[in-house]
């Protein structure tokens, strides 16, 4: 991914533009590193991805419902992921290094 994808993607707001391909930094913190925009931009896709699936168990724990242990483990192991995870993107920009906790069957 070059500098303006990664700057793009990376979920934190920079002030810069791009005429004709000419990258120009308007911001007035330092330019980051390709490599704190690698760690920003994978850090923003765990997050993205994370929330997703959290979202989709959100019914597990209605007012209505008891949710089971495995479900209450797994919620608690998808938000912990930031913390623990070391995310890392391949050579196409896809999220790599993260063991995704398994979700119960019940």
């Amino acid at each position: 991914m070059n500098k303006k994808q990664l700057l793009s993607e990376c979920g934190v707001t920079y002030n810069w533009f791009s005429v004709n391909d000419e990258f120009t930094w308007i911001d007035d913190r330092p330019i980051p590193t390709d490599e704190e925009l690698q760690n920003l931009v994978s850090f923003n896709k765990l997050r993205i991805r994370r929330d997703q699936l959290l979202k989709n168990t959100d019914w597990w724990c209605c007012s209505d419902r008891t949710p089971t242990q495995a479900q209450l483990d797994y919620r608690q192991a998808l938000r912990d992921l930031p913390a623990t995870a070391d995310p890392q993107l391949d050579e196409n920009g896809n999220l790599t290094g993260i063991t995704w906790p398994t979700p119960p069957n019940d």
